[in-house]
């Protein structure tokens, strides 16, 4: 794995201020250029307020590592068409993930005050692309009708949750037809904006309603009583491990489920997610560290999980309206 090309950007948007690489904008991009680089192509285009197309092409002669992190990241929906690469992130909540980007993958995240490394594997061209989207865009263009999509997901749009979002599947065949013919547009000027436009938006739009309908599905899941025995101890484990939990996957993988039985679960007896409920039970004891202990604000951050003192605060202000200053002077 080659360390030559080490930028600081948001995930998925690698390289996004660079127009080829070689022409980087200061204050977005450290880096050096090997031999291992073939042709590396980033084309980013804002197709109206809160709405940016992000194209990304890489030929590479060798796998390249991508460091990044991010606090403000958008809202990401992300499409690969060939090609592969990977990403480790450490997310706001103290957990791990892994995220694939391959052939066929369509992916929404949301990762606020993350960091990690993308690797970009050179055994076929790498061509993706993501639509960076606004909340308040999504909120308007979903216009009130939210009975079908996730509670996680619908709290990121309204800006009443910080909270990391991640879900993961495959495009349909309309999808697939849809990213190709983006990558592919011969349209120049005003005719090629206005045919990206139109195919951003109906991209997004089944993007949406594939994952409306495996929300539905993921609501039809039985969980058997010893199931959720099982998913009850898992809650146990993980109030005595706030610090430093396993990952989501991990945690499933070792119950005998599927991740989203597992939230299905953690959703029925809780009604959070295993994200939600962490982040919920750290905050809580932060309060108590607070209020009963001499403990410093940065000691109860790390002492928590939190990756930074700064970090902890936002979350803390974001929960109770004040922050762990005010509230312990109070």
């Amino acid at each position: 794995m080659s360390n030559d090309l080490k930028l600081k950007v948001n995930l998925g948007n690698i390289g996004s201020k660079l127009k080829h690489f070689g022409k980087a904008a200061a204050d977005t991009a450290l880096f050096t250029i090997s031999n291992r680089l073939k042709k590396a192509f980033t084309q980013e285009l804002e197709l109206r307020k809160g709405l940016k197309l992000v194209i990304n092409q890489y030929d590479l002669k060798g796998d390249v590592s991508v460091d990044f992190e991010v606090q403000e990241p958008p809202l990401e929906f992300a499409y690969c068409i060939s090609g592969m690469a990977s990403s480790k992130i450490k997310t706001c909540e103290g957990n791990d993930i892994e995220i694939d980007f391959a052939k066929t993958n369509c992916i929404i995240f949301y990762f606020p005050d993350s960091k990690g490394k993308i690797e970009i594997f050179s055994n076929e061209p790498l061509n993706m692309l993501s639509l960076h989207i606004a909340p308040d865009f999504l909120n308007d263009f979903i216009d009130g009708h939210f009975d079908d999509f996730p509670e996680e997901f619908l709290k990121l749009v309204k800006h009443s949750s910080r909270e990391t979002f991640l879900s993961s599947g495959e495009m349909t065949s309309d999808m697939f037809d849809i990213v190709s013919e983006i990558l592919n547009c011969e349209f120049e000027g005003l005719t090629r904006r206005m045919f990206l436009e139109s195919k951003a938006l109906e991209l997004m739009t089944r993007h949406i309603v594939l994952i409306s309908k495996q929300h539905i599905s993921e609501n039809k899941i039985n969980i058997r009583k010893d199931e959720l025995e099982i998913i009850e101890k898992i809650k146990a484990e993980l109030e005595n491990n706030l610090a430093d939990p396993p990952s989501l996957f991990e945690i499933a993988k070792s119950a005998g489920f599927n991740h989203s039985k597992l939230n299905a679960g953690f959703k029925q007896l809780y009604d959070t997610t295993v994200f939600g409920f962490i982040r919920s039970k750290r905050l809580e004891q932060a309060k108590y560290k607070l209020k009963h202990t001499e403990l410093s604000i940065s000691e109860i951050a790390y002492e928590l999980g939190f990756s930074s003192p700064s970090h902890f605060t936002r979350e803390f202000s974001r929960a109770f309206n004040i922050t762990p200053k005010q509230y312990r002077k109070k």
